[in-house]
């Protein structure tokens, strides 16, 4: 999986860096853009 040129493992490691869980950005960024 690919997140605009950002490996998933980069992905990630941004999401814990910021203390964000993965359901909460999923839910509050992706929103119904989620297609994976």
């Amino acid at each position: 999986m690919n997140i605009a040129g950002v490996t998933l493992v980069d992905f990630m490691d941004l999401l814990k860096n910021k203390n964000i869980s993965w359901n909460e950005y999923t839910e509050d960024e992706l929103g119904d853009s989620k297609n994976y």
